[in-house]
């Protein structure tokens, strides 16, 4: 969307009606072009280069265009706009020509209406004659208003000493100039003289002239940070609020769901104003004002039930997860070679601690609400804390099931004397299916039925805002198939632990991964029954999933890698041995201690079978 208005960059007015139609930009998403004129002296220079900035907007392929019609000057560039089909929204000036032209919509005051109004409000208050004081002379909007005044007096009887055209930039020029006709046309009596001055730029003149002839009135059209001052003074009887942020605002609004649905509303004229400004607004009123929006109420006292402090709470227990998690990757890293380490298989508790970190960073994404993000953004984050932790969790028992996998398939060779080589890939099956599983299941539900942000009422002061399952029947089916891909990969991995609970100590870590899925269990029965009941408390619900999160994932570390990291390394001397307890044969299958310059990183073991029978036969497996 472009505009090309008559209104330039030194006018307060003309700053904060840009500044309201980028906020509808920023609202609707769209990109807006909007470049304020420098100030000329010429009115004819100016409507010239706004008619050349429109054809250059309208041949660019815009999908819509703000314009302001100061004079017919600009009538030629809009119709060759209209052969372009560009659809054009007109603002604050030329409601005339606008409807003429069948523009979609003109947004603005009633320019003549209000200065009647003005006129009226002058009259009631003392006035017996009047002057128009004009920034903007050969500007249809501002010609409006001093007909609207001139038709007020007309008909009260009163006379109208006419309009009075005043540059923009020079206070003592300006007052002067206004004096000049008062005593030429009025003989100096400024005795109840209703002065209306057509823009808030020139409020310092009325000020001016009200302290130097205070038996005058003066009033303006439109109102700036200035009018307060100046109504607490008694300098200043009122202002004439259009309402610019409307008028900024509302046609970029229209202009994006024109180009979306090429529907628009049935009133052509959309009246922004006028609005009589009485009294000095309140400092909150002024704040609000001074950041460009037309009307300000008083803030209501609300409670929102967002995080506030807590997420900082949040963060640190996710944090310290993701830091310990980077811990155990570094010494599994610098220390691979150590058997300890490699006994426990470097590859896979390199993957135990990528997925522990990524489940412990799932805290930040249920850290994020309204308070610091847009809808749009917690809507992502409510469907990033499923894919965090889902994929965190499959590196976690994807790796303990394939590393356990692994040391029960060697030993099932070793006990029957046979010698195998079972490398990282040959265990990875486990790993790739529930991955691409788990992957398929978060993508069909991000794309067809997402979770989403949603905030309720609870009343007119009180509202919570929390995540939902899409609106569909998709999310929960694919909520459940990935409960349910999840919690066989915990059966699994225990099953695998089970069926080692034979190997010895320094190659076993089934009983690590049993006291894993055991704390798993226990903190689901407790916690996950809960949620329902705080499901509404925003604060509750996310100090119990934080919890749930950090204590699944910082037990996982715990359980795994601190066994791992109190084992002693193995003696390398030829004599030592390690028994593995078998039922199946006389053979006794013996771990010795093995650390060749020819193996690999990850070969962790090798077995020796001693027996009457079999006096000193080896098989040795690389770790691959």
């Amino acid at each position: 969307i472009a505009a090309v208005t008559h209104g330039t960059v030194t006018e307060d007015f003309w700053v904060g009606l840009r500044n309201a139609a980028q906020q509808a930009a920023l609202d609707m998403n769209v990109a807006l072009e909007w470049d304020l004129f420098a100030h000329e002296d010429d009115t004819t220079v100016l409507h010239n280069k706004m008619a050349s900035k429109m054809i250059s907007a309208c041949q660019s392929a815009v999908d819509g265009l703000i314009v302001s019609i100061p004079s017919d000057r600009v009538r030629l560039a809009i119709e060759t706009c209209q052969s372009l089909n560009v659809p054009m929204i007109s603002i604050n000036a030329g409601d005339e020509l606008s409807q003429e032209l069948n523009l979609l919509h003109h947004v603005a005051q009633d320019e003549y209406n209000a200065g009647v109004v003005a006129g009226q409000r002058l009259i009631d208050s003392g006035a017996t004659q009047g002057i128009c004081i004009n920034h903007a002379p050969g500007v249809k909007s501002t010609e409006a208003r001093c007909a609207g005044l001139e038709k007020a007096l007309e008909d009260a009887g009163l006379p109208y000493l006419g309009e009075v055209p005043v540059p923009l930039d020079n206070v003592d020029i300006t007052t002067t100039r206004v004096e000049d006709v008062v005593n030429f046309v009025n003989d100096g009596n400024w005795e109840n003289l209703g002065l209306l001055s057509m823009g808030q730029v020139l409020i310092p003149v009325l000020r001016q002239l009200a302290q130097d002839h205070p038996e005058a009135i003066a009033a303006t059209f439109d109102t700036s940070p200035s009018l307060g001052p100046a109504l607490e003074a008694n300098e200043i009887l009122f202002g004439i609020d259009q309402r610019p942020y409307l008028q900024g605002y509302f046609p970029v609004l229209m202009l994006t769901w024109f180009a979306q649905t090429e529907q628009v509303l049935a009133n052509h004229n959309l009246l922004s104003g006028p609005s009589l400004v009485l009294t000095a607004p309140s400092d909150a009123e002024t704040v609000c004002q001074d950041s460009g929006f037309p009307v300000c109420l008083p803030p209501l006292d609300t409670e929102e039930n967002q995080l506030g402090s807590l997420r900082i709470l949040g963060i640190i227990l996710g944090s310290l997860v993701v830091l310990v998690a980077c811990f155990f990757a570094l010494v599994v890293t610098i220390y691979r070679q150590r058997q300890n380490i490699r006994q426990s298989q470097p590859f896979f508790l390199l993957m135990v601690c990528l997925g522990a970190g990524m489940m412990g960073s799932t805290i930040i994404p249920l850290s994020i609400d309204d308070e610091i993000v847009s809808d749009r953004g917690c809507d992502a984050a409510c469907m990033s804390a499923p894919w965090l932790f889902t994929l965190g969790f499959t590196f976690v028992f994807a790796a303990l099931y394939s590393k356990l996998m692994r040391l029960n398939k060697l030993v099932k060779n070793a006990e029957q004397f046979r010698h195998i080589q079972v490398t990282v890939m040959d265990v990875m099956t486990p790993f790739t299916v529930q991955l691409t599983l788990n992957l398929a299941f978060l993508t069909t539900w991000t794309l067809a039925d997402p979770m989403y942000w949603r905030r309720t009422e609870v009343s007119p002061t009180e509202s919570y805002g929390i995540c939902r399952l899409g609106e569909g029947g998709v999310s929960v089916s694919m909520a459940a198939l990935i409960f349910g891909v999840n919690l066989l990969a915990l059966i699994l991995a225990l099953w695998e632990a089970y069926k080692s609970r034979k190997v010895t100590y320094e190659l076993s870590d089934g009983g690590s991964v049993a006291m894993v899925v055991v704390s798993i269990f226990q903190v689901a029965i407790v916690g996950v029954p809960i949620l329902p009941l705080v499901r509404d408390d925003p604060s509750a619900s996310y100090l119990l999933k934080c919890g749930l999160v950090f204590v699944i994932s910082f037990s996982t570390l715990m359980f795994i890698f601190v066994p791992v990291l109190r084992k002693k390394g193995l003696d390398t001397s030829r004599g030592a041995a390690l028994s593995l307890s078998s039922r199946k044969t006389s053979a006794r299958p013996v771990l010795s201690a093995h650390s060749s310059q020819e193996a690999s990183d990850y070969n962790f073991s090798s077995f020796r079978y001693e027996s009457s029978r079999f006096d000193q036969q080896s098989a040795r497996f690389d770790g691959g």
